[in-house]
């Protein structure tokens, strides 16, 4: 007769994960909510330690969003402290993009899902403190979760700030999207088909200083464009439609003249410079505080066409 399953409290243990710093995370089943589950166990420490580790983990159950890892229970069994919490199958941010080698839309994509758990965070009064790559996990449903906030600190005293965690995920961007670490100039230079308005934002949000000081400033940069929002200046319309001309056959072409010949001609005279600026000095006459980002994003699509 084979053993009985060992047991942690009312879970049943099916694995233990890797810890680190005397932590275990056991993966177990929950015979009252027939789910498995993650437990993570802290470290033996002191009665205020283990209260704030307590509370944390309370205030972290309290936090309902689909990009952060749920808090079911909190506890103690033989004097050691506990939270479980959803267990996610998937893999880390970084084995993810190796093994998918997504292209940088969705890569952002996934940045921005696990900013939005930050965000969440921050709102409800939880810093992370130790955001990286392995703290995002993407499910194998799709679905991105930011783990290990139980292991954060209350924004007291010297405890972690919003700023770091912004600090650190525009660092885990930086990599993510670049493919090597900020700084690092060894490494390849910025791909080209990533929009100036993204690592612009991404590398602002390195600073300590800077114009996007939150979470929430950092994702309303990194958003994607929304073009029903745009009020394009007439003269940025009418440089579309030159630039649309100069690559679109004539319908008073003459049959016997092939469609393309001149083009480079018709092209140059709808964008070069001057055509450039009049639809630059367009889109700022809007008045509308995106109308720089707006610009970015219509003259990398049109540099990309042309």
């Amino acid at each position: 007769m084979s053993d009985p399953a060992p047991r942690f409290g009312r879970y049943v243990v099916l694995d233990e994960l890797t810890g680190s710093a005397g932590e275990r995370t056991l993966v177990a089943y929950d015979p009252e909510l027939d789910r498995k589950v993650g437990l993570k166990l802290f470290p033996v420490a002191s009665a205020s330690e283990q209260a704030r580790r307590r509370e944390r983990a309370r205030v972290l159950a309290g936090l309902v969003h689909s990009h952060v890892v749920r808090v079911h229970d909190v506890g103690t069994v033989e004097g050691r402290l506990f939270a479980a919490m959803d267990f996610v199958e998937g893999c880390t941010l970084e084995a993810w993009i190796a093994r998918e080698r997504p292209a940088w839309a969705r890569v952002l994509e996934v940045l921005r899902a696990a900013g939005e758990g930050l965000a969440a965070a921050h709102a409800a009064g939880l810093v992370h403190g130790r955001f990286g790559p392995e703290a995002v996990v993407v499910g194998d449903d799709g679905q991105v979760r930011v783990i290990d906030f139980v292991r954060s600190s209350p924004q007291l005293g010297s405890a972690p700030r919003e700023v770091d965690d912004r600090i650190a995920f525009c660092t885990v961007a930086f990599h993510a999207l670049w493919g090597h670490a900020p700084g690092d100039e060894t490494e390849a230079s910025t791909p080209p088909a990533l929009p100036r308005r993204v690592r612009r934002v991404v590398s602002e949000g390195l600073r300590e200083d800077s114009r996007r000081p939150t979470m929430r400033a950092v994702l309303d940069g990194l958003r994607p464009t929304t073009w029903p929002r745009l009020r394009v200046g007439v003269g940025a319309v009418l440089l579309l439609a030159a630039v649309g001309f100069a690559v679109t056959r004539p319908e008073s072409s003459p049959a016997v003249e092939p469609w393309c010949e001149g083009v480079e001609a018709r092209l140059a005279e709808a964008w070069n410079p001057e055509t450039i600026a009049q639809a630059r000095d367009a889109f700022a006459a809007t008045g509308v505080v995106y109308a720089s980002e707006a610009w970015a994003a219509v003259e990398l699509e049109l540099q990309l066409f042309v």
